[in-house]
């Protein structure tokens, strides 16, 4: 009969300590000392599995006494047995020498009957273990204890014990216990530098005294004058490897004793239990025993360079690896001491393999490893359970349920026991919520990797992410990356890096999340010509990457709380634009407990503006913001904490609780208000009141830009004017559609008095009724004032003015000194309302009594063809506009008929314009399905022909039809000025812009060169056909639409790649002449 090691081995991963994590999510941080008491002793109760054990240890079988060491063996029964020993190489890695071999050794046991005369010897490993291992066992096999443990050293290339050893520590203990040997068979242990030996007694251990034995009494003993021998010493007394060991603990259930977890072999492990008579003897075995095993040459923490080779595959699948040097992966064995959720511990002590990752760090049990790997070790692979093991090995480990996020990381807590550490993990939508305590030769290693790698994203934090109570000692021994952290280069990179990491701890998909990040060229920091390096950034938030009609056209609440975490702590963030991002879904999720913000969105703004130092403008304009979420800004301005500058909350309802929250905040704000844009947010009166007394309390001659416009209610106090007459430092202002705001204003808002002092380049008073007698008289003479020299953009669109007012208005406009560099826009007025008004318009026109930039869009023109006509021909006659906007014009009359004639007669004139005028450079012409010139502006455009100065032509949305493409293609040949070119949604077909691309594409045109590629006339194509006779199946119509959609595209293309080829010989020319 033979034993075969492979059946030993089988039989022992029954009982070697599997456990499983528990996944669990609310889990609360305790202290270690209170745990300790509800830890159990690590002792294996299982009397199913130790029956299974001794089973196995009863197998009859009996050594050859003839190759015995022992010097203690008696004499053997009748049965002749031998013990082999066969080795053979293999790849076991040496974590800490970087040894790449070593040597693994397996047992074959032969037994033969009493009349066999042959035994099988075979010695292939080092001679020193195999005359080491080859001892004499008393009796059958099921004696006291196995020399398992001892024989599987040799994988781990642990040498054999020196033949004299000094005692480091010795005592007769009360009961040593573990799976490998029996309970209470050694009463008496000794440790020395790095084995610990376990004998019956001090009768049995004093064999191996070099002197006298010494007296029990334990503080008269001088150890370092104590040796033992082991030349003779059976491998039975070895009790473990101190190198071997990776945990080492005080166990206060039931009783308090130490547990030892160590190896067996690279794929294997144990522990023994130690109970001492006294507690005195206990703290002196405890405190040896850790400092002892921490001078020893470890390998029981570290892994094999082929267990670290699988770890590498399984973290690169994750996109989780830090490094793709094997050498660098921080990988170690450790005991899972218990798991702790909603405040109850589970106690596990079953060792895992903790990983970190880039993101993340993995707590994998260690019976796992490799068990999905088609390369393991074949000796634990037995032909007779080759279909069970296969079945196991098959089993995918999911990583996945093993991982713990690094930012999730929200404690770390040692006692004064080093060994033992509690990391508390909880994210920040406290969907997961656990603690892990864990046990270590080398835990202050591991606390130093965690916060290293944490650091490594968090650099720029002025406080880690995570709580630390640990000795003094160790919280010193963090060593931050190097970096130039305060290079821009740097922090952007390190911006993107946070983005990952906060993707992995909130379980977000990092792909859909999109952004720019942009230097902010127009910063106080360009001014002052600091370095590019030191340059602020804009953050803007884009639309997910894959929007698509429902509900991924919007972020998750993931989504935003991950990005709301990437941003705290910057030291370069200057802006924070969030325009049109929908925010409202994140404002119905609670905020963290005892946080000031009620909801999740008031909680991450709240610690965006606190955290930031250099954070200035805040845009969450069109967000679906509430007034409660407006209310904790204002309690972040009244912290005294936030630098907010500009503050833009446009198209978001605000209450007037909110409005009055804000208002408060304004009033306590340590920062003077630069910007502040509430239009469109439905404010009433006394809303619009309490904002302007906050501004007007802190120090309103810092306020730049203001925003009223669109708020539809009455002011029924003077503060508008008082404020605006302190603004000394105003450069916009927009009161557009605000007419109740000037009803009961007794001083005019549009004054000299109230805008004389300030600096405004921009003012929109668009829809604001400006006919009345005092307001308009306030505009001429705001308008003559050196105040409006300043002026760029002036915007009285819809201001119920008639023909006269804007002639006087643009006359005024061009006597000052910035009549060629302001743009004003007067469209939307009834400049036909009197014929003297409108005559006298058309004479400020022909006169060049004109700014060089003017926009008419919206203009009510009638349905006169004769005021028509000479308004339109007074541009040809004008030599001082450059840019003309006269889209979506209003033609109104009773008879369609007169509107058509009214139309036609337009368009004929801005053909002459065409023809004629020498000074426009830009025209806007476009159009919409109820204001536009029509299909008869085709017609004109034949007029580009003879036209030598208009650059940029945009006539979009006035269905001019095929027809009018072959009027413009045929005016391209000839036109040699024209630069840019936009006619999308004027219902053209392929005949229109094949005619169009005939000409760019035979070189008859070089001189476009950029074209609006023409989406809506793509879209809406459909070829009109006779469909009275054999109508096709609706299927059929669907492939011929496509087919023709498909045609009209390859057209369009050739267009846009034929002008492509222009600009690149241009640019080509260009270099050259150079």
């Amino acid at each position: 009969m033979s034993y075969s090691p492979q059946l030993r081995l089988e039989d022992y991963s029954q009982y070697a300590g599997v456990g499983t994590i528990y996944q669990n999510n609310n889990v609360d941080l305790i202290e270690v000392d209170s745990i300790n008491n509800s830890i159990g002793n690590g002792v294996d109760n299982n009397s199913k599995l130790r029956s299974q054990i001794e089973t196995h240890e009863k197998v009859q079988l009996v050594f050859d006494e003839s190759d015995s060491n022992d010097s203690n063996s008696t004499n053997s029964t009748n049965s002749t047995n031998s013990l082999s020993i066969v080795s053979q190489n293999d790849d076991v890695n040496d974590y800490k020498s970087r040894i790449m071999t070593t040597t693994i050794v397996t047992t074959t046991v032969t037994s033969v009957n009493s009349s066999s005369k042959n035994s099988v010897s075979s010695h292939k490993s080092a001679p020193s273990l195999s005359k080491f291992l080859s001892f004499n066992l008393k009796g059958k096999f099921n004696r006291s204890r196995s020399p398992k443990h001892v024989r599987m050293l040799s994988e781990l290339k642990i040498p054999v014990p020196e033949n004299n050893e000094t005692i480091i520590f010795m005592s007769k203990v009360k009961k040593l216990d573990s799976h490998t040997f029996k309970k209470s068979s050694n009463n008496f242990i000794i440790l020395t530098k790095k084995w610990l030996y376990g004998f019956k007694n001090i009768e049995k251990a004093s064999k191996i005294f070099v002197n006298s034995p010494p007296p029990l009494a334990r503080d008269n003993i001088d150890y370092n004058s104590i040796i033992i021998s082991t030349k003779n010493l059976p491998s039975e007394n070895i009790v473990l490897s101190l190198s071997t060991v990776y945990s080492v603990r005080e166990v206060s259930s039931p009783e308090k004793h130490i547990r030892i977890d160590y190896i067996l072999g690279p794929k294997n492990h144990d522990h023994i239990t130690i109970l001492s008579p006294d507690i005195e003897l206990h703290h002196q075995w405890l405190i040896t025993l850790k400092s002892t095993i921490r001078n020893a040459d470890s390998v029981g923490p570290y892994l094999t360079l082929n267990q670290r080779e699988w770890f590498m595959k399984k973290l690169k699948l994750l996109d989780d690896l830090a490094d793709d040097d094997e050498n660098n992966l921080v990988s170690f064995r450790v005991l899972l001491k218990s798991s702790i959720e909603n405040d109850i511990i589970k106690d596990t002590n079953f060792p895992v393999i903790f990983i970190l990752g880039k993101n993340n760090v993995y707590f994998i049990p260690f019976d796992l490893i490799g068990n999905d790997d088609d390369n393991n070790d074949n000796n634990f692979i037995n032909n007779n359970n080759h279909k069970k093991q296969s079945s196991f090995l098959s089993k995918e480990i999911e990583f996945h349920k093993y991982q713990y996020p690094l930012l999730c990381l929200k404690n770390i807590f040692t006692n004064k026991v080093i060994d033992t550490f509690q990391l508390t993990f909880k994210n920040s939508l406290n969907s997961m919520k656990r603690s892990l305590v864990i046990s270590s030769i080398i835990a202050e290693t591991i606390i130093l990797e965690i916060r290293m790698a944490i650091d490594s994203i968090t650099y720029w934090w002025p406080n880690p992410g995570y709580k630390l109570k640990t000795p003094k000692n160790l919280q010193s021994m963090i060593l931050s990356p190097e970096r130039e952290s305060n290079k821009t280069s740097e922090i952007l990179m390190g911006f993107d890096r946070m983005i990952e990491a906060q993707c992995h701890a909130n379980k977000v998909n990092r792909s859909r999340i999109n952004f720019n990040v942009e230097y902010v060229l127009g910063s106080e920091s360009v001014m002052l010509g600091l370095e590019v390096n030191n340059l602020p950034f804009r953050f803007i938030l884009l639309p997910p990457k894959d929007s698509k009609s429902g509900h991924n056209d919007v972020y998750s609440n993931q989504e935003l709380v991950t990005i709301f975490n990437s941003l705290i702590y910057h030291p370069l963030l200057h802006e924070i634009i969030l325009r049109d991002i929908n925010l409202f879904e994140l404002q119905i999720q609670p905020g963290p407990k005892r946080h000031k913000g009620r909801n999740m969105l008031g909680s991450v703004l709240y610690d965006i503006l606190l955290s930031n130092p250099r954070l200035v403008k805040l845009d969450l304009t069109s967000c679906g913001i509430t007034s409660e979420t407006v209310s904790i800004i204002g309690q972040a301005f009244m912290s005294g904490q936030s630098c907010l500058e500009c503050l833009l909350l446009s198209d978001n309802p605000i209450t007037r609780e909110g409005a009055q929250a804000l208002a408060s905040g304004l009033t306590g704000h340590k920062s003077a208000i630069k910007e502040l844009d509430i239009s469109n947010c439905k404010l009433t009166h006394d809303s619009i009141e309490y904002i302007l007394h906050a501004l007007d309390t802190n120090d309103p001659s810092k306020l730049e830009v203001l925003n009223l416009s669109n708020n539809m209610c009455d002011l029924e106090s003077n503060i508008l004017t008082e404020l605006l007459s302190k603004t000394i430092s105003l450069r916009s202002l927009n009161l557009r559609n605000c007419s109740k705001f000037f009803i009961h204003m007794i001083t005019p808002v549009i004054s000299i008095e109230t805008l004389g002092n300030t600096q405004l380049t921009t003012l929109n008073l668009g829809g604001v009724s400006l006919n009345d007698h005092n307001h308009i008289n306030a505009l001429y003479a705001y308008i003559q004032s050196p105040a409006f020299a300043k002026l760029r953009f002036f915007n009285i669109e819809d201001c119920n003015l008639g023909g006269e007012m804007i002639a006087i208005i643009l006359s005024y406009v061009t006597t000052s000194p910035n009549s060629k560099k302001i743009r004003v826009w007067a469209g939307g007025n009834h400049i036909t309302r009197t014929l003297q008004g409108f005559k006298e318009l058309c004479n400020a026109i022909n006169n060049n009594w004109t700014p060089t930039w003017l926009s008419l869009r919206y203009t009510m023109f009638g349905s006169n063809l004769e005021m028509v006509n000479d308004f339109l021909q007074t541009f040809c006659e004008n030599s001082v506009i450059k840019y003309l906007d006269l889209s979506y014009p209003y033609f109104n009359a009773p008879i369609a008929s007169r509107v058509t004639k009214t139309v036609n007669k337009a368009c004929e004139v801005i053909g002459k314009v065409f023809r004629e005028n020498q000074s426009i450079r830009e025209l806007h012409l476009n159009g919409d399905s109820e204001r536009r010139f029509g299909p008869s502006l085709g017609i004109s455009l034949s007029g580009l022909k003879d036209n030598d100065t208009l650059e940029k032509l945009f006539i979009k949305g006035n269905a001019i039809g095929d027809r009018g493409a072959l009027s413009l293609s045929e005016a391209l040949k000839s036109n040699r000025k024209l630069k840019s070119l936009d006619i999308d949604e004027n219902e053209i077909g392929i005949d229109g812009y094949s005619a169009i691309n005939y000409v760019f594409t035979s070189g008859s045109n070089l001189s476009v060169k950029h074209f609006t590629y023409p989406i809506q006339d793509l879209e809406t194509y459909e070829n009109k056909r006779d469909l009275s006779f054999n109508p096709p199946t609706i299927k059929r119509m669907a492939l011929e639409k496509e087919k023709r959609k498909a045609n009209l595209r390859r057209v369009l293309d050739e267009i846009m790649d034929s002008i492509k080829q222009f600009n690149n010989f241009d640019s080509t020319n260009d270099a050259f002449n150079e």
